[in-house]
């Protein structure tokens, strides 16, 4: 076109669903089959160059402790370094949040600060796919960039990969190290942003109408209020309760009396009755003539009456007129004084009234001043409403953290706190601290313990089996005919180290066995204590229960240091058994099962076999690694006559109960 003629023009592409990356030099990306310069070769009186960045562009990979500061840290750099540009999953959703994206305000149990849940209901956002394209371009992209994974940045392996994305030719690579206690910088920060958040919250207190001083008042007085009413109600409960009893037993003993006193009454009463009979008729006939004598004096008394009544009319009706005189005139003073103390009080009530709201406004104002207390001045790192990493990712990974290299491919470290030696020591003990306390979510069972639990449980169904045999009449009697057969073959053997008279009549003694009697730790084959009855004949539920968990914790305990194989941990604690016991045995542990309130008395059940460490809390064998299996038999045995004996001298608190597990549902 005409208008085009003699301008620079420039190419326009059009593009969808591709990502376009356009490369000035200097150098190609991929060779040509011609030969030409590229524009950031171009020479400089060739072309006209716009204010830039010189030299390199810089990566920074800040490694911090977890809950410790490091987001804080990451926006206090960005404020301080605006021409640095946030490459993390929170700055995703910062930035779909201002683009005015809707996203769900409930957040899943494994989000936190570093990899917070998207739930935009947007693919590309949810399954984070817009990471993923953002890490691609970044490096083409000549700027510099801060890459706040908190996780990724504590593992060296992830380390790496991401500087491998950023050339060294076109970026400094540095890490920022933020661990130990802050400098004054951070903490000023942090305290400021206390106090904000402080601030906003006694401002919202306030437009709701509620001061939170007022609020928390209005709670401690209301619940002061309802337990006085409470202990109140209850003292009255239970003194009428009290005075009830009191009554009832006063009455039964006043009724058992006024019996008594009403039976005597009853005959002295008919005695009266009789004689006071005889003498009413006497005075029936006196009456009579008394009242014929009274009739005649009353008529002229009657007469008397009428003349003073009036009399005493005419003089009435002067005191009431009197009288209505002298209350009109007390009345005016009534009203006179009533209307002063009426005044008088109202005057105090305004008093009072001002100085409440005197009170009120004073509170206000303290309300309005909000400050931080004592406490949180010494406060080094700020709490957030998540984690930041979720304890799954945390137990996972934490044993693994460590502090940047320059074998990373580093080409500068800044430890920002603390000193390189310090930092390295406060990583470490937080390591240590959580290898206390955390589960190592991924272990495993390995070869080692797949192999002995599989030679248990075989051993353990044998035992079983021979103790039920044991208890058949029949089945005794073969395993007798057995075990004497095999004392003639012992006998047999020795025949030219015995004397002939020694051993005449010595088979039937021989079969008079009495377990009791043997030593249980000297029993050489669990099985046959030599006249065919097994060490565990007497083996009730209980004791089969104890002998199986006496193992599995032996068990589970060698295996566990195996497999994790973790100087720094080499057990655990009570916390996480439950975990670890389901993990080896795909079964729930439960002390409730073995009829104990605590786990010191499930213990004291198996002392034998297992053990706490005073040090370290942590469950600790009391066995060896390779003890025989058949010694557990041993073990339980002593146990249970050691019960037994208890039992036999009146001590029932001996006498176990445990409860048995519901059997499976009948098969379809």
């Amino acid at each position: 076109p005409e208008n085009m003629v003699g301008k620079t023009l420039y190419p326009t592409v059009t593009y969808r669903n591709v990502m376009l990356h356009v490369n000035f030099g200097p150098t190609p990306k991929s060779k040509l089959p011609f030969a030409c310069r590229m524009v950031a070769d171009a020479a400089a009186e060739d072309v006209e160059l716009a204010p830039g960045q010189d030299g390199k562009s810089e990566v920074a990979l800040p490694v911090g402790v977890p809950d410790q500061g490091f987001f804080d840290w990451v926006d206090l750099f960005i404020k301080n370094n605006p021409s640095y540009t946030e490459l993390s999953d929170r700055k995703i959703l910062e930035w779909a949040e201002k683009s005015g994206l809707w996203r769900s305000k409930s957040q899943g149990s494994t989000a936190s600060s570093d990899k917070p849940d998207m739930r935009f209901g947007v693919a590309m956002l949810d399954d984070y796919s817009c990471r993923n394209l953002l890490s691609c371009i970044a490096p083409t992209i000549k700027r510099n960039y801060l890459i706040p994974e908190l996780t990724s940045n504590l593992l060296a392996p992830e380390r790496k990969q991401v500087l491998q994305k950023f050339p060294a030719a076109d970026f400094k690579r540095t890490s920022y190290v933020v661990v130990g206690e802050p400098n004054e910088e951070y903490k000023t920060y942090i305290h400021g942003l206390m106090l904000e958040e402080k601030q906003q919250q006694a401002e919202h207190d306030k437009a709701m109408g509620y001061p939170a001083k007022k609020k928390i008042k209005k709670q401690e007085e209301t619940k002061k209020a309802k337990e006085a009413e409470e202990k109140k109600a209850q003292e009255g409960e239970d003194a009428e309760a009290k005075e009830t009893k009191e009554d009832e037993e006063m009455k039964e003993g006043e009724d058992k009396k006024d019996g008594e006193e009403q039976d005597e009454k009853k005959e002295m009463k008919e005695g009266e009755d009789k004689k006071d009979g005889e003498e009413q008729d006497e005075k029936k006939e006196m009456k009579e003539g008394e009242d014929k004598k009274d009739g005649e004096e009353q008529d002229e008394k009657k007469e008397m009456k009428e003349g003073e009544d009036k009399k005493d009319g005419e003089e009435q009706d002067e005191k009431k007129e009197m009288k209505e005189g002298e209350d009109k005139k007390d009345g005016e003073e009534q009203d006179e004084e009533m209307k002063e103390g009426e005044d008088k009080k109202d005057g105090e009530d305004q008093e009072e009234k001002k100085e409440e709201e005197a009170a009120e406004a004073e509170e206000e104002e303290e309300d309005e001043k909000v400050e931080l207390t004592e406490e949180e001045k010494t406060t080094n790192y700020r709490k957030s409403y998540l984690p930041d990493v979720s304890d799954r990712v945390l137990a996972k990974h934490f044993a693994n953290f460590s502090l940047p290299s320059k074998e990373d491919g580093f080409d500068s470290i800044s430890y920002v706190w603390q000193s390189e030696e310090s930092c390295a020591k406060h990583l470490k003990a937080w390591v240590l601290e959580k290898k206390l306390t955390q589960r190592a979510e991924d272990l495993q069972p390995g070869d080692w313990f797949k192999d002995e639990w599989s030679k248990w449980q075989k051993l353990y169904q044998d035992w079983r089996r021979i103790q039920s045999e044991w208890k058949d009449p029949v089945r005794r009697k073969a395993m007798q005919n057995k075990a004497k057969g095999d004392v003639k073959k012992e006998d047999a053997a020795q025949e030219d180290e015995e004397k002939p008279e020694e051993k005449g009549g010595d088979e039937d003694k021989e079969m008079e066995i009495n377990a009791d009697d043997i030593e249980v730790f000297e029993v050489k084959d669990v099985c046959d204590l030599g006249n065919g009855e097994p060490l565990f004949a007497n083996f009730a539920y209980e004791d089969w229960a104890l002998l199986g968990t006496r193992y599995e914790f032996h068990l589970l305990l060698h295996a566990f240091k195996k497999d994790l194989n973790d100087v720094d941990r080499p057990s655990f604690s009570e916390a996480h058994l439950s975990f670890y016991y389901n993990k080896y045995f795909r079964k729930v542990f439960n002390i409730k099962y073995f009829g104990v309130e605590s786990f010191a008395d499930f213990l004291d059940l198996i002392k034998d076999t297992v053990g706490l460490d005073e040090k370290t809390n942590f469950l600790k064998a009391a066995l060896a690694e390779d003890i025989p299996q058949a010694d557990f038999v041993k073990y339980t045995e002593d146990h249970r006559r050691e019960r037994q004996q208890r039992m036999d001298a009146g001590d029932e608190t001996a006498k176990l109960k445990f409860s048995r597990p519901a059997p499976p549902p009948p098969p379809r």
